[in-house]
């Protein structure tokens, strides 16, 4: 009877006091979470910021994006362009070649499209669209732009031809350096492959990088231009670097010296 008598009066001391109670822990809750709230706000605000960052970043990452495509499409056709007008220097620069023709209208040159290079074929190979039908012969000389040497005719067929470039491995061209002081060196080129050659010299021989390099005879051709000169002080020989002065990637025709 006591313990329900306890339990009834606690009952009526809670109905009695409800509210004062309601309101003195609700202003103690308020008390005590006011720097949690402020501090809620406030990472609220960070988080915000933090996520507007983050798409104004895929934004710009995506408009970067958009920007790198249309230079590229740009340049593809730039590059386009500049194909097609060195394409234009080529055949202009054949076709209008003063000893193009002889007296008797036979042709001295034949311009023919690579149909095939490196890394296609195999080493430094060409591989043209005329043969034996337009007259091309095993043999004979295959030219750049008409003055730069590329390489000799090594096999014919009825439609096509295959070029084997001066600068095959292991291939031997006597050439000829002008050096800067006015005077010639004679030389040995041998083909390196991949368009570059070397060419061995002893070391009192003065040749500097950016002379030409030509192939012997009245009407000889470009072979290259030094690039590097390397000199060992042990050794009474320097060695010589140069390439072909012309893109093979990029070059649409060759022209073949008919006789």
């Amino acid at each position: 009877m006591i313990f329900l008598g306890m339990i009834a009066a606690l009952f009526l001391i809670l109905v009695i006091f409800k509210n004062f109670t309601v309101n003195i822990i609700s202003e103690s809750a308020m008390i005590i979470g006011h720097p949690f709230f402020q501090m809620s706000g406030s990472i609220e605000k960070w988080l915000g910021g933090k996520i507007f960052i983050i798409k104004e970043k895929k934004s710009l990452e995506k408009e970067n994006i958009r920007l790198k495509a249309k230079i590229a499409e740009l340049e593809a056709k730039s590059l386009f362009y500049k194909i097609i007008e060195k394409q234009n220097e080529e055949l202009k620069s054949i076709l209008l070649r003063p000893n193009l023709f002889a007296q008797k209208s036979k042709k001295e040159y034949l311009a023919a499209s690579i149909l095939s290079r490196p890394p296609q074929s195999p080493y430094d190979i060409l591989i043209i669209d005329a043969g034996s039908n337009e007259g091309v012969e095993k043999g004979m000389t295959a030219t750049a732009y008409g003055n730069v040497f590329l390489g000799y005719v090594s096999e014919v067929f009825s439609k096509t031809s295959k070029i084997k470039m001066i600068s095959f491995p292991k291939e031997e061209m006597n050439v000829s350096i002008n050096n800067s002081e006015g005077g010639e060196v004679a030389a040995v080129a041998i083909g390196a492959g991949g368009e570059n050659f070397e060419i061995t010299l002893p070391r009192s021989v003065k040749v500097s990088s950016g002379e030409i390099i030509r192939t012997l005879g009245i009407n000889s051709l470009v072979l290259g231009i030094i690039e590097q000169i390397k000199i060992d002080p042990a050794n009474p020989f320097q060695k010589i670097l140069f390439r072909l002065p012309v893109n093979i990637r990029e070059l649409q025709y060759v022209t073949i010296k008919l006789h």
